[in-house]
């Protein structure tokens, strides 16, 4: 059930027939059960022995780990090593910050949203959806924007304020799924809106599913003021299927969609979505640097709540960046 459901049912069809062909498989092997208790004996032994074997040993992580534990939601590491703080999330790596004041990041895909206030200059608030180390806190200077952020983790905020240092006091932070919090922030007539908006909800190894859909996408657009944008971290195969359905699927939404590859000519890559009803004109200040790396699609499949099956796709790129325990990009 867990195989066909994750690697077939899921990736091919709507959620509303594999719960419906899920519940019917588990009613006959029920019936089967109940007529042969005998075998349905050996397969629960089976069953224990596999989960009683003992679990391959963690590889040994370079540095001094300053922090370790398990949240609902991830397993959450910080490690201190070569003059930096680094973020593991479930084992793989978030985002790296330096230990001295300004405090900036040097992860890759970080300076991909560097391009953000530049295409509204006049821009006076900020969301940003996922906070992980806080990395992209420091690209936004707290006396010219209002800034809110949105995280589902609690014990990531608190590693953001006290072992990244990258999360002011004064900063607005909201604890839980963006989806709901955009819904409650939304409502009304005055409802909240925000000139721009910085979607980071990516792993080293996936997308979460709910926050790159269709839908998602709509929602978001009712919280972005008019002529605002938003700019979201992206992963996958270079030229893969994935990174296409991304821009196809933000093009459904917004008249305006450009992205920027942070590792253009290499295998995996970060791809830097920038959204907007209104024109993107690259600032002259990022030519040199960007021009280049404009990623191209010209088609791809359309997201929704109801099919997306993104990790699926990019499960080769996840195998073999959590092989490495680091970054591969």
């Amino acid at each position: 059930g867990t195989l066909l459901t994750g690697f077939l049912l899921a990736p091919l069809f709507d959620i509303d027939l594999v719960l419906r062909l899920t519940a019917a498989a588990v009613a006959v092997i029920g019936l089967a059960g109940l007529a042969d208790a005998r075998r349905g004996t050996i397969a629960g032994a089976v069953l224990a022995a596999i989960l009683l074997a003992p679990p391959a040993p963690e590889p040994a992580r370079p540095g001094e780990t300053v922090f370790a534990g398990d949240t609902p939601f991830q397993r959450v590491e910080v490690v201190t090593r070569d003059g930096e703080r680094w973020l593991y999330l479930n084992g793989c790596v978030h985002t790296h910050v330096t230990l001295e004041p300004p405090y900036r990041a040097d992860t890759s895909y970080i300076a991909g949203f560097e391009m953000l206030p530049s295409f509204r200059p006049d821009a006076r608030s900020l969301l940003v959806v996922g906070l992980g180390g806080g990395a992209l806190l420091p690209l936004f200077d707290p006396e010219e924007y209002e800034t809110t952020v949105v995280e589902i983790d609690p014990v990531v905020v608190r590693v953001a304020r006290d072992h990244f240092r990258t999360l002011p006091e004064g900063i607005e932070v909201h604890i839980g799924d963006a989806r709901p919090y955009l819904r409650r922030a939304g409502r009304g007539r005055d409802g909240r809106k925000w000139d721009l908006v910085a979607l980071d909800v990516c792993d080293s190894d996936r997308m979460p599913e709910h926050l790159v859909t269709l839908e998602f996408f709509r929602e978001l657009k009712q919280s972005i003021a008019p002529g605002g944008a938003m700019a979201m971290n992206s992963i996958g195969p270079t030229g893969g299927r994935s990174l296409a359905a991304f821009g196809a699927t933000l093009r459904e939404v917004f008249a305006h969609v450009t992205g920027y590859a942070v590792n253009p000519g290499g295998e995996i890559t970060n791809v830097i979505w920038y959204a907007s009803d209104e024109p993107l004109e690259l600032s002259w200040a990022f030519y040199s640097t960007w021009e280049d790396a404009v990623y191209r699609t010209e088609s791809g499949d359309i997201l929704t709540d109801r099919w997306n099956p993104v990790n699926h796709w990019n499960a080769p790129v996840a195998r073999r960046i959590r092989m490495t325990h680091d970054e591969r990009y």
